[in-house]
């Protein structure tokens, strides 16, 4: 089986990059030149690409500064992304 099409059934099972990597036993640019072909033909969606490290940076926030409320606007600006979906990734981050 093609790289292209195990990265799209890994992607599609929520796992990262480098989870991906790993378990394929591939380099983690493979798997991001494979993603990266994978949106363009338009198999993968840009966003699902993206969630995962945008969740990691919103984590990191979070554990950086654990006493202060979330500000999706500030994280939206510094990621580039609407204050929605950065708030909608904090509660996906929120219940895990």
């Amino acid at each position: 089986m093609r790289i292209e099409k195990r990265v799209e059934q890994l992607r599609k099972q929520r796992l990262t990059r480098p989870e991906i990597a790993s378990h394929l036993g591939i380099s983690y640019n493979q798997v991001r030149y494979a993603s990266q072909k994978l949106v363009h033909k338009g198999k993968l969606r840009p966003k699902t690409v993206l969630v995962h490290v945008y969740v990691a940076f919103i984590k990191q926030h979070m554990s950086n500064h654990p006493n202060q409320p979330v500000n999706a606007a500030e994280i939206a600006r510094h990621l580039g992304i609407s204050r929605e979906w950065t708030r909608q990734l904090y509660q996906r981050v929120k219940t895990e």
